[in-house]
């Protein structure tokens, strides 16, 4: 929300944001005049907490009576409802996921929790249509997967913005000091994203070639899976284990992106992900890391295409082949700026202009 929206429209709009910051995060150090932070405490899957926020929201949005709300979470959408209910105001959801498959197909939560989770917030988001002035989608397969959204749409993907997040890109990744080969896995610890897949892969990779390191770095809701994860890491030296139970700070991410020869998106084939390309692939290009990917047709026609790495099956591969590949292959031969932002800023600020003329129109 930061990187991309606000600071997309911060010159021609006054932005609020209302949330949880991540860790390490300092509204201070992104300090632009017209940019407010309005933060609350560190948010749980399930806990009080996520029922208090609502109340925290839409106390905020009465103190700051905005002419337009983003909502970018759905279960804040019947907060929102209420606040519009008695306000002039317009509102956009911004569907980052299809959050009803989330919860649906992944195990993040137990059974029958998931499906009640999953029910609501497909209900809460039907209910929403009533409100809801237009909707901003991440991915075009939602078009078709969410069909309450009807006609009010723009998909605005999840391209990266390398000149907001101010990163150094480091040029000469392949020569390091240590001649090292340094993986890295990053963001979200889950289950479905493969983690776990991640370590054996790189075990597998360091038992022929003692010069791989790995770095896990990212955040990790799941107490279960985060002892599982650090057992499993347990006494492997070659491992740097930078896994938090709260969101890391984007920007340091990044960095260690930047930093790193090979990025490993270890992704399990799941109906909620599957036709989705995750925002951190589009960073790895912009940063020129490469890349080693599933067997996803949807992802290997994007990065084999710009030679931006390779696909292995995870469960199932010569490692001597891909060792091969990783030292001899040449990646990147040309930058990919489709990757960056600029082009979905553009539609983005399109779209919010003629909402806010509509709205000055009708005062």
């Amino acid at each position: 929300m930061f990187e991309k929206f606000a600071n997309s429209l911060y010159s021609d709009y006054e932005i609020h944001i209302i949330g949880s910051s991540a860790s390490n995060f300092s509204p201070k150090l992104f300090t632009h005049l017209s940019i407010y932070f309005h933060t609350s405490k560190q948010l749980k899957r399930l806990s009080m907490n996520r029922l208090q926020f609502g109340d925290f929201f839409l106390q905020k949005v009465r103190q700051i009576s905005p002419n337009l709300l983003i909502i970018n979470s759905p279960e804040l959408l019947l907060w929102a409802g209420m606040y519009k209910f008695k306000h002039h105001c317009s509102i956009i959801y911004d569907i980052r996921e299809n959050y009803f498959k989330n919860l649906w197909f992944q195990k993040t939560y137990p059974v029958p929790l998931r499906y009640v989770l999953a029910i609501g917030v497909r209900s809460l988001e039907l209910l929403s249509r009533l409100f809801i002035d237009f909707y901003l989608l991440a991915e075009k397969s939602y078009a078709q997967e969410l069909p309450f959204i009807q006609h009010k749409y723009a998909t605005i993907e999840n391209k990266f913005s390398l000149l907001q997040a101010k990163i150094n890109i480091t040029n000469n990744k392949k020569y390091n000091a240590k001649n090292e080969i340094r993986l890295i896995y990053s963001g979200t610890i889950s289950k479905v994203y493969g983690t776990l897949e991640a370590v054996y892969f790189s075990q597998k990779l360091y038992q022929q070639n003692s010069s791989i390191r790995l770095l896990i770095i990212g955040y990790c809701s799941d107490k279960n899976y985060f002892e599982k994860v650090q057992k499993l890491c347990e006494d492997q030296s070659f491992i740097t284990l930078k896994m938090q139970d709260k969101p890391v700070s984007h920007r340091t991410i990044l960095q260690e992106i930047a930093e790193a020869d090979f990025g490993i998106l270890s992704y399990q084939s799941n109906p909620s992900i599957d036709k989705c390309i995750p925002t951190k692939l589009y960073e790895f290009f912009a940063l020129q890391t490469p890349v080693i990917i599933p067997k996803n047709p949807l992802w290997e026609d994007l990065v084999l295409e710009n030679q931006a790495g390779l696909s292995v099956d995870f469960a199932n591969f010569n490692t001597k082949a891909v060792l091969e590949k990783l030292q001899q292959t040449k990646f990147y031969p040309s930058p990919l700026p489709d990757s960056l932002w600029t082009f979905e800023q553009e539609k983005l600020c399109q779209i919010i202009q003629k909402i806010m003329t509509k709205n000055s129109n009708l005062d």
